[in-house]
């Protein structure tokens, strides 16, 4: 999300730990990443994934840190990313796999379904949505529009003012959360949960599913860092019943 702490992945040591394993595991020919903002996150990528692969981040606001289009081996593409990414995709090389980290979704506007539903047909790899609703973890944040009377958190209203000064409107969306998933066609990818407690981590708190093909689901399920629907926060091992 836009707006929020100073660092990548809105400095939440458990995401940067998740992210890492990703990364890890997935060993990317390509990060794909919406909602560029600083370009703070498409730089902890580039830093952190073989110097032969290639970030392409993608951003719609206006304004945006003036360094980021000349960093080397960061391809940055000002426009609509639910326009962007589908035809960039379908471009993919053979074989070639992807980390997808969704983050265009702070405004008006909601490209995921456009979005999702490009990757999972034309690319491996996994998709990270920031911002979306935990099972079985309500202190992790997510994207609502708010209702009449709601208190609004003091990390939201920083979003806001960060929009506004981008020229971006409130977000007026559906709440993400699980339910989305539904409605979409995910080609056979399945969602996966971050199992670091919200509770260890500091203040925006925004959750995220990660959304994996069949050919690495089995694989990243085994990471320390994530957790089926059914697990709960930090359980380290899951029993079948019977």
């Amino acid at each position: 999300m836009k707006g929020m702490a100073a660092g990548p992945f809105n400095n939440m040591p458990g995401r940067l730990a998740l992210m890492k394993q990703l990364v890890g595991v997935v060993d990317p020919d390509f990060v794909l990443e919406t909602g560029t903002f600083q370009g703070r996150t498409a730089k902890w990528f580039r830093e952190n994934i073989r110097r032969d692969a290639w970030v392409v981040t993608i951003e719609s606001a206006e304004k945006i840190a003036g360094e980021l289009p000349h960093v080397p081996g960061i391809a940055y593409y000002k426009g609509d990313s639910g326009e962007l990414v589908p035809r960039l995709v379908a471009l993919a090389p053979p074989g070639a796999r992807y980390v997808c980290y969704l983050d265009a979704h702070g405004s008006g506007s909601l490209p995921l379904r456009r979005e999702v539903e490009a990757i999972t047909e034309h690319v491996d790899g996994v998709i990270v949505i920031d911002d979306f609703a935990v099972p079985n973890d309500p202190g992790y944040t997510f994207m609502a529009k708010p209702r009449p009377g709601d208190r609004i958190p003091a990390w939201l209203r920083a979003a806001r003012r960060s929009n506004k000064l981008l020229g971006l409107g409130d977000y007026t969306g559906p709440q993400l959360d699980r339910r989305l998933l539904s409605r979409w066609r995910l080609n056979g990818w399945k969602p996966l949960w971050p199992a670091c407690s919200s509770a260890s981590e500091p203040p925006p708190r925004t959750g995220c599913v990660v959304l994996a093909p069949r050919s690495l689901y089995f694989t990243l399920c085994q990471l320390p860092h994530l957790r089926g629907a059914r697990r709960y926060p930090d359980e380290r091992s899951h029993k079948r019943a019977g």
